[in-house]
C-alpha cells in the first residue's frame, strides 16, 4: 500500500485580518494525545504517531486508511478555529486524493 508524508508545517491559513499563520506549535502534541486517549485501537495508534511527530511536525508515512482516519479525527475533535480547521482539512483531503490516484 502506498504512503504519503504529512507535514503540518505546510498547512497555512489566514486569520480575519488576512495574516498568514501556521498551525499552533502545541496543537500537534495535544491533538495526538487527545485521539490516543479517546479513540479506538486504530485511532490510538494514529494518535501515537502524531504525538511522537510533534518535534518535527511531520508524520513520515501514512497510508490512505490512516489518512481517512486522520480526517475523521479532525472533524470529530474540532480542536482548531474555523480557518485553521478548514486549511488542515483541505490539506489532508488533497493528500488523500493524490494518494488514491
Amino acid at each position: 500500500m502506498e504512503t504519503t508524508i504529512i507535514d503540518f508545517k505546510e498547512v497555512i491559513y489566514q486569520d480575519l485580518e488576512g495574516t498568514e499563520l501556521a498551525l499552533p506549535d502545541q496543537w500537534i502534541k495535544g491533538f495526538g494525545n487527545t485521539i490516543y486517549i479517546g479513540g479506538t485501537i486504530p485511532m490510538s495508534e494514529l494518535g501515537s504517531k502524531i504525538y511522537h511527530s510533534y518535534t518535527t511536525e511531520r508524520i513520515a508515512e501514512l497510508n490512505s486508511d490512516e489518512l481517512e482516519l486522520l480526517i475523521q479525527a479532525i472533524e470529530i475533535t474540532k480542536m482548531l478555529g474555523t480557518p485553521a480547521h478548514n486549511a488542515l482539512k483541505a490539506y489532508l483531503t488533497n493528500k488523500l486524493q493524490t494518494l488514491n490516484k
